[in-house]
């Protein structure tokens, strides 16, 4: 019996609602039980909303733990990755510095306000500023239990990792409050999705390249070569002049 799940939401334009995988039929799930027959035939009404609240009410504890072991997996691996932003930071103003750029140029470029990392006080933000470019990483958006759902494979609830084009704070103040990564969507990267279980891989999924499997990274080096990934994503290629 599949679970009725949530799916993260996927969205293409701004605050839209997540998509909503329907619960199996009352019958499906209850005819073990003849849970069915009673919900129909019993001299008990009461005695029956009771048994079927609590199914329901079991199918929620269990998305709730998972929700919380996989927030736990992700604060630790969302914490690695806050420790690499300076590290990152530095090694860019080493491979600028090693190039061949005119000096003007090059004292700006390298200035402190061009490549650098910024974090949160509350450690639930990172940025990394490199040039004209920056990338906002945040799992502020974990609010619930929702679920990530592979083709071939039962959705399993899952924490997430958000890497944005752009100023996190400055999207913050566009928007106002951001309760859960819905907003923030229009801008996604790509976002990295975290098990419950440690030991099992976590999924490196990018909007604008879903017909390609996702990226399996294990958890031990997974926040790392999220960030790496991501760097490239949006330093290595580049983006067209807009048009109409």
């Amino acid at each position: 019996m599949q679970e009725p799940v949530l799916h993260h939401p996927v969205a293409s334009s701004a605050c839209k609602h997540a998509q909503m995988i329907l619960p199996p039929l009352l019958s499906e799930y209850s005819a073990s039980t003849g849970a069915q027959q009673a919900l129909t035939t019993s001299d008990d009404p009461l005695l029956a909303m009771q048994q079927h609240v609590g199914r329901v009410a079991s199918q929620m504890t269990q998305q709730l733990h998972q929700h919380t072991g996989a927030l736990s997996n992700t604060r630790t691996l969302f914490k690695q990755l806050l420790g690499d932003l300076p590290k990152i930071s530095e090694a860019f103003q080493l491979a600028f510095a090693g190039r061949q750029l005119p000096p003007s140029v090059l004292e700006k470029s390298l200035s402190t306000h061009r490549i650098s990392a910024q974090i949160d006080p509350d450690c639930s933000v990172g940025m990394l500023h490199l040039l004209w470019q920056t990338i906002s990483f945040t799992t502020r958006g974990n609010v619930k239990p929702l679920a990530l759902a592979l083709p071939n494979q039962a959705p399993r609830f899952t924490g997430r990792i958000l890497a944005v084009h752009g100023d996190f704070f400055e999207l913050s103040h566009r928007y106002g409050d951001l309760a859960d990564f819905t907003c923030l969507l229009p801008y996604e990267i790509a976002s990295l999705y975290i098990p419950d279980d440690p030991n099992e891989a976590v999924y490196c999924i990018a909007p604008h390249a879903q017909a390609e499997p996702p990226l399996r990274y294990h958890q031990a080096d997974a926040a790392r070569q999220f960030l790496l990934k991501t760097v490239e994503m949006v330093c290595a290629g580049g983006f067209l002049h807009e048009s109409r």
